[in-house]
C-alpha cells in the first residue's frame, strides 16, 4: 500500500472519530461553559486542519517524486565552451535549481554553483533542452559537467 493511501486513510479515520465523539457527547463536558467548549472544538478543528495540510504536502511531494522518475530528456543541447574558458583550461560542474513546465521546457533557472566562466554556456544550453510532457510543473536540480578533451 502506498504512503498516499495510508495517510489518506489515517486522516479520514481521524476526522470520522472526531465527529463521532462530538456527536456522541464525549467531547462535550456539560459542566463546561460555552466558551470552553468552543475553545476545545476550535483546537480540535485546527488539529484536523493541520493534519490535512501535512498529509496534502506529503502527497504532493510523493507525486513530484513519481513525476521525476518518469521525467526524460527528449532533446539535449551540449554547452559550448567559450574561447576564454577553453584557453584557461577551466573544467567543472555548473548546478542550477530548475522548474520544468508542463510542456517540458525549462522555465526557470537559478544558479546554485559553478565557475563564472562556465555559467553562461551552461544556461544557454539548458534553456534549449526539451523534456517529456508532464501533467504539472516539476522542480528539479540540473547539473552540467564541463570536461576538456586532452590536448593531442
Amino acid at each position: 500500500m502506498s504512503a498516499v493511501v495510508v495517510i489518506s486513510v489515517v486522516l479520514g479515520l481521524t476526522v470520522l472519530l472526531f465527529f463521532a465523539l462530538r456527536a456522541g457527547g464525549k467531547l462535550i463536558d456539560r459542566s463546561l461553559v460555552d466558551s470552553q467548549f468552543r475553545r476545545r472544538y476550535l483546537i480540535g478543528a485546527l488539529v484536523v486542519l493541520l493534519l490535512w495540510q501535512f498529509a496534502n504536502g506529503l502527497i504532493k511531494r510523493h507525486e513530484q517524486r513519481e513525476m521525476l522518475a518518469h521525467l526524460s530528456l527528449v532533446r539535449r543541447v551540449e554547452p559550448v565552451y567559450s574561447a576564454l574558458a577553453k584557453q584557461a583550461r577551466i573544467e567543472g560542474m555548473v548546478q542550477f535549481d530548475a522548474v520544468i513546465n508542463a510542456s517540458g521546457r525549462v522555465e526557470k533557472l537559478d544558479l546554485i554553483s559553478g565557475h563564472p566562466m562556465l555559467i553562461a554556456a551552461a544556461k544557454d544550453a539548458i534553456l534549449q533542452w526539451q523534456y517529456s510532457k508532464l501533467p504539472f510543473p516539476v522542480h528539479t536540480i540540473i547539473q552540467v559537467n564541463f570536461v576538456l578533451k586532452p590536448p593531442s
